[in-house]
């Protein structure tokens, strides 16, 4: 198989391919981001109910880590990088969706409990301490509401899916 970049794959989109096309030759879509590791000298603080009101994902922390900064990591709180995923896998009841013209929201509605979005999944890296508050905004700051990889197999406008 072979990787279609997503500058590529909304190229695809514009051309106005009908879906049972795009369907019959796409396995997934893979969105991706890197967020800075946190060093082990992170400081762990309890999360406001400011920064809990940034994205839906976070209601339900109570905690975050910071970065502080030591000789280990040269001041600057972080050490390394961490990937960020989210995978959408054309399964046989995604594909009978898009050969329906179904529209964004019903896909949305299908996906919710078949895939971690990036946003929920840099949640879960934040709760553990691997990253920051900071790198997740940075991160999944500009996403769509229904999630990056979503977004990707979204077709023309007016038609949904």
């Amino acid at each position: 198989s072979t990787p279609l970049y997503s500058s590529a794959a909304s190229d695809v989109y514009k051309r106005q391919i009908e879906p049972f096309l795009i369907a019959s030759c796409l396995r997934g879509v893979l969105a991706q981001r890197l967020v800075r590791r946190l060093c082990s000298c992170a400081e762990r603080r309890p999360l406001q109910a400011a920064e809990r009101q940034l994205m839906p994902e976070l209601s339900g922390l109570d905690h975050s880590f910071h970065p502080v900064g030591c000789a280990q990591c040269q001041g600057s709180g972080y050490q390394g990088r961490l990937g960020l995923y989210e995978f959408i896998e054309l399964d046989d009841g995604l594909i009978a969706l898009l050969y329906s013209g179904a529209s964004e929201v019903s896909m949305h509605a299908y996906l919710e409990e078949r895939r971690q979005s990036l946003a929920a999944m840099a949640c879960d890296c934040l709760a553990r301490g691997d990253t920051s508050l900071a790198e997740v905004l940075r991160a999944v700051q500009g996403l769509a509401a229904y999630g990056d990889a979503m977004t990707c197999i979204n077709t023309r406008p007016g038609r949904g899916f």
